[in-house]
């Protein structure tokens, strides 16, 4: 059941690692231009002024991969030099983050903080529900993996 839920965690975030590398290198794919590209994906005024910078963007990229892989490491999919209380630690740490980011997208500041369309919309339908699941899974995969 662990390589179960690690493989959907993965399977979920790898693609999503691979839009933000798109998005990395300026291409605003599938939007048709950086607005719609910064309307949809962060909803806030400041994203239409000031989009985050290629590099930025890239560190995302790169820390959304790794909680991809860190899944797949603690229920032994991929190899690990991390002990198996790191992996674990890890990726109940990553549940964290996800299930916050998810409440957090309900509230109200979350609502303030980024209320442009399309994203508000996606965001409560979509997106929070998406993160709150990846949450749940983490959180379930720390508890039944013993690691590597």
């Amino acid at each position: 059941m662990t390589d179960v839920i690690a493989l959907v965690v993965a399977g979920i975030l790898i693609p999503i690692s691979a839009l933000h590398f798109i998005w990395a290198t300026g291409r605003p794919w599938p939007m048709r231009d950086r607005e719609g590209l910064a309307r949809t994906v962060i909803g806030s005024e400041r994203s239409l002024t000031h989009p985050p910078t290629g590099l930025v963007t890239a560190c995302v990229a790169l820390l959304i991969l790794v909680a991809a892989v860190l899944p797949l490491c603690l229920a032994g999919l991929v190899a690990s030099p991390l002990p198996p209380w790191t992996l674990r630690g890890l990726v109940a740490l990553q549940a964290l983050v996800f299930l916050a980011r998810g409440f957090v997208g309900y509230s109200a500041w979350g609502r303030q903080a980024a209320p442009l369309e399309p994203f508000r919309t996606y965001n409560l339908r979509f997106y929070n529900p998406l993160i709150l699941a990846l949450g749940l899974l983490c959180g379930l995969l720390a508890a039944l993996e013993t690691g590597g």
